[in-house]
C-alpha cells in the first residue's frame, strides 16, 4: 500500500511516500540478483536516471530499496537455516535409539555416543547405535 499523503502528529502533512512502478521493481530485482546489493552513489545515480523513465524516483528511494531487500533476503535466509536446522534434528533423533542422550547446541541435536564412528543423519542406512546416558 502506497499511501499518497498521510497525516502525522497534530495533523502535520508527510511527504508522499514512493511508490515504485512494476517496470522499477523489475528493473531493481533484476539488477539485485545480478549481484548489485550495495550501489555506490555513482551506480545510484545512474539507476535513477534510468528509473526515472518508468516514474517519479530518488537517490535516497534506490539507497532505502536496496538496503531493505538485503535485510529481507538475510531474515528469510535465518528463517530457512533454523529451519533446516530443526529438520537435521529431528532426523538425528529419529534414527537413534530410545537411550540415547542428546546435546543441544544453536538449536542443533547432537549426538553422544560410546562408539567410535558416527552415523550421517544424511544416510539411508538404518543403523541404531547403542548409546548410553553421559
Amino acid at each position: 500500500m502506497c499511501p499518497a499523503v498521510g497525516t502525522s502528529g497534530a495533523g502535520c502533512a508527510r511527504a508522499p511516500r514512493w511508490c515504485p512502478t512494476g517496470e522499477q521493481v523489475t528493473l531493481l530485482e533484476e539488477l539485485y540478483k545480478g549481484g548489485l546489493t550495495n550501489p555506490t552513489a555513482g551506480q545510484i545515480h545512474q539507476i535513477v536516471t534510468h528509473l526515472s523513465r518508468f516514474g517519479k524516483v530518488q537517490g535516497k528511494n534506490v539507497f532505502y530499496w536496496f538496503q531493505n531487500h538485503k535485510a529481507r533476503d538475510k531474515q528469510r535466509a535465518r528463517k530457512t537455516l533454523a529451519g533446516s536446522e530443526k529438520q537435521t534434528a529431528e532426523l538425528w533423533m529419529s534414527r537413534c535409539s530410545p537411550n540415547t542422550h542428546f546435546i543441544c547446541k544453536n538449536e542443533m541435536a547432537f549426538q553422544r555416543c560410546n562408539s567410535s564412528s558416527s552415523v550421517s543423519p544424511f544416510s539411508n542406512d538404518e543403523v541404531n547405535y547403542d548409546c548410553t546416558l553421559n
